[in-house]
């Protein structure tokens, strides 16, 4: 079942992507829209005792091109979107006052719901809460199996310390993408200390000179989530992004007063850049992957510059990114280091 023409294209909750996917096409022929109708139930409504449930497919592409508040470089950069969308109805009894009588009555409250948006041939991402993404990625596992090879992603805390180390350096970002600010971040550690097993900052002005931040990183803590404003070709977006594959577009910036179909289509291109940004570093060698020793050294100075004596060593932190960086450098640590020791 697909939209009808005259609806409009709208979703509800948040734009929470906890299904983030790169996809393999495994048969050229693979046409979305014909095996998703065939292979699935479509949607229609229920009632009370047999709540509604199923699938529609969504034009997103045609939406987009036909909606004047949409400017056209982003109906290019979502060309190619193939969009599901599941839909599970939500029933109570609720209380009825009829000719001054009260009565129970059924009635529709709302939906259980995720989409889903497939980038033609490259990425799968799914909109809805964590157990919706997961029920999701199963289904269009099994009934795609045949024709997509359907990968999960998630970003390693080191590809975050990347982003979180170019943005303190002033260092822009492959492609299209660029950081124009930063201003939360969550750090975790492997083990409770003194310091605690994991550290907050929010709404930060420049996230990287806060205290705990850099304090969390020379002691080894590993930067689980990242959120701050990003440019992607002069839509800027607010994005809070987590390691285990989640991220979170916030109704801030480019997405803010926009209608619906539009800020799907910010967030899918978002999506996009970001997650080929990732592919492509984890390609990179590993001095191109990692903070070079200097930022580690910057990091020590910024806590003395603000008052803040940092007192145990560094060296655990240099080392462990020199060997991941490299022989080459991992030698400049070890002729190099003592004066912070």
């Amino acid at each position: 079942m697909s939209f009808t023409e005259g609806d409009d294209f709208s979703y509800s909750g948040r734009l929470v992507f906890n299904g983030i996917h790169t996809t393999e096409v495994l048969d050229a022929e693979f046409d979305f829209e014909e095996v998703v109708n065939r292979e699935l139930e479509d949607f229609s409504p229920g009632t009370f005792d047999s709540p509604g449930r199923g699938y529609q497919t969504i034009p997103f592409v045609q939406y987009l091109r036909e909606n004047p508040e949409v400017r056209g470089e982003l109906s290019d950069l979502c060309s190619n979107i193939r969009t599901l969308r599941y839909l599970e109805e939500k029933w109570e009894q609720s209380e009825v006052d009829i000719d001054g009588d009260t009565e129970m009555r059924p009635a529709r409250t709302g939906y259980i719901n995720f989409d889903a948006y497939w980038n033609r041939p490259e990425f799968l991402f799914i909109r809805g809460d964590k157990t919706n993404a997961e029920t999701a990625k199963q289904l269009l596992s099994n009934t795609l199996e045949d024709y997509l090879d359907i990968r999960e992603v998630t970003f390693s805390p080191d590809f975050l310390l990347w982003l979180f180390s170019r943005e303190k350096n002033n260092q822009g970002l492959l492609g299209d993408l660029s950081i124009s600010m930063l201003t939360d971040a969550r750090i975790e550690g492997d083990e409770p200390d003194l310091f605690g097993r994991e550290g907050r900052v929010s709404d930060s002005t420049d996230v990287t000179k806060s205290i705990p931040v850099l304090q969390g990183i020379l002691r080894q803590m590993g930067v689980v989530q990242l959120e701050g404003v990003f440019n992607l070709s002069g839509f800027f977006v607010r994005a809070r992004i987590s390691s285990e594959g989640r991220v979170h577009i916030l109704a801030d910036h480019a997405i803010q007063g926009s209608p619906d179909i539009e800020r799907a289509a910010i967030s899918i291109a978002f999506l996009q850049k970001f997650v080929s940004l990732y592919e492509n570093w984890l390609e990179e060698d590993g001095e191109n992957k990692y903070p070079p020793e200097q930022f580690f050294v910057d990091i020590y100075e910024e806590c003395n510059r603000q008052g803040v004596e940092i007192q145990y060593p560094i060296d655990d932190v240099i080392e462990e990114y020199r060997q991941k960086g490299g022989p080459e450098e991992y030698q400049q640590y070890q002729t190099g280091l003592a004066e912070f020791n």
